[in-house]
């Protein structure tokens, strides 16, 4: 069985931090975070395991502006490390893209 390495503290720190999560306590308990936040403190592991691939799917429907755009700039450094990232969102498009399609009526466009 493989063993699985603990990420250093600070690294999570910084992570949720630019997420807005600079409230979370890295011991707080999920089951004590707002929807808001646990759906970040989620991107945010997912994100440090650093997939190939991530399908982000209305990852900011229940975030402010202010903390959905901060979600949008790390998830644009991510891709910009060369992770494939799939954003569904019912938001305005935020300038991040580098392609942009839409459904309407049932056909993509």
């Amino acid at each position: 069985s493989q063993a699985k390495l603990a990420l250093p503290d600070q690294l999570i720190r910084n992570t949720l931090d630019a997420m807005g999560c600079e409230d979370i306590d890295l011991a707080r308990a999920p089951h004590d975070l707002s929807g808001g936040q646990a759906a970040r403190v989620s991107l945010a592991r997912t994100l440090l395991t650093r997939p190939a691939v991530l399908l982000a799917d209305e990852v900011d429907a229940g975030l402010d502006d202010d903390n959905a755009d901060k979600v949008a700039s790390i998830m644009a450094s991510a891709a910009a490390r060369g992770m494939a990232i799939v954003r569904i969102r019912h938001r305005p498009p935020d300038g991040r893209s580098t392609r942009i399609v839409t459904l309407s009526s049932g056909r993509l466009s």
